[in-house]
């Protein structure tokens, strides 16, 4: 799984790669934000942050993080904890006084926010977030990910009862 993962970000990694890049304080200020984030969310939700990474060649353009739920995770579940933890990202980044000059544009939004969640069961064992859209993957054959759902952002808040705003 953590193979896949990596896989995963690597055009991330390669997007950040640039020699006009300069992200001393603004690394530093996103670090911090970050690991803030982290323990305030891995103490209410139960989860471990499992990735993190930034697109940076001269502001903050581009983020990704990324979670581990031990436990099976149904779609409604998922749902409710990506939705949560991506508007809880993204207030964290936005009221950051620090790292808000870094930004690529204020307010920080989905648009630029990569969100991942694993679980440890076969039922949904991955799900991203990346715009306005969620995937709900299960696990196939050999290292494989078989769609279960896609679902905009609209979709999932009214399939939740009262929404997460």
């Amino acid at each position: 799984m953590r193979t896949v993962v990596k896989w995963l970000l690597l055009p991330f990694v390669l997007m950040g790669a640039s020699e006009e890049r300069d992200d001393g304080k603004a690394g530093k200020y996103l670090n911090n934000v970050v690991n803030k984030f982290e323990k305030e969310i891995e103490k209410e939700f139960k989860v471990k942050c499992c990735k993190f990474g930034a697109s940076m060649p001269k502001d903050i353009e581009k983020i990704t993080i990324g979670f581990e739920k031990a436990k099976k995770g149904t779609i409604e579940e998922a749902r409710v904890l990506a939705v949560a933890i991506m508007q809880r990202f993204l207030d964290k980044i936005n009221q950051d006084e620090d790292v808000r000059p870094y930004l690529r544009e204020h307010p920080f939004t989905r648009d630029r926010v990569l969100l991942t969640l694993s679980f440890t069961d076969e039922d949904i064992c991955y799900v991203t977030f990346i715009r306005d859209e969620l995937e709900y993957l299960k696990s196939g054959e050999k290292w494989t990910f078989i769609t279960a759902l896609n679902e905009t952002l609209e979709e999932a808040l009214k399939k939740m009862e009262g929404g997460v705003k």
